[in-house]
């Protein structure tokens, strides 16, 4: 009887601990699939990190280069604008100096012309000063000739015939006036034997009168 109990505890004993191992298989599968799920899902990770980064990458190198770009645009642009204005600057300049040129030569031939003018009416002024105070010099030697020569007629006289000179240069200048001679200055040469008075007027023109 006690042989039976110990062998009935044996079969027992045997019987629990092949439903242990039983069922330790399963839970021993599915840690297994559980870590080689975890290990897919990090790889999963690693690679969307990888392609992240990648794309992080390749993002940053295209916003360097647009930068790089956009800076070059705006260096070409400002040393563009900068040449304009500095273009413009000589332009300008030059149109100043050119104006300020233009403006002196203006001002220096307007000073030239108002000194000219001004030496010409000191000039003028000057002379007509000297023709003031000869005028009084001039007027007491022509009155005092005047007072000094007596008056006189001329008369010619030849075989009963007579003429007064003042006449005869009336004569004259009426003849050579016919002629169309206005008379300044005339030359008289009286021959009575002919009955001739021939002259010479402006020391140019030649004529002869009756002398009575």
């Amino acid at each position: 009887m006690s042989r039976t109990r110990k062998t009935t505890t044996t079969t027992k004993r045997t019987t629990k601990t092949a439903k242990a191992a039983t069922t330790k298989e399963p839970i021993m599968a599915d840690a297994v699939k559980a870590e080689v799920k975890a290990d897919k899902a990090a790889e999963a990770v690693e690679e969307k990190a990888e392609t992240v980064k990648e794309s992080a990458e390749k993002k940053t190198a295209e916003v360097k280069k647009a930068a790089e770009e956009k800076t070059a645009e705006v260096k070409k642009a400002a040393a563009e604008k900068t040449a304009e204005v500095k273009k413009a600057a000589q332009e300008k300049t030059e149109e100043v100096k050119k104006a300020a040129a233009e403006k002196t030569a203006e001002v220096k031939k307007a000073v030239e012309k108002a000194g000219e003018e001004v030496k010409a009416a000191v000039a003028e002024k000057k002379e007509e000063v000297k023709k003031a105070a000869k005028a009084p010099v001039k007027a007491a030697r022509a009155k005092k000739a005047a007072k000094a020569e007596p008056q006189t007629k001329v008369f010619f006289q030849y075989m009963g015939g007579q003429v007064e000179q003042e006449t005869l240069v009336e004569k004259v200048v009426a003849d050579a006036k016919a002629q169309g001679v206005a008379v300044e200055s005339v030359k008289l040469y009286v021959k009575p034997e002919e009955g001739k008075c021939y002259y010479v007027a402006n020391d140019n023109f030649m004529g002869a009168v009756d002398l009575f």
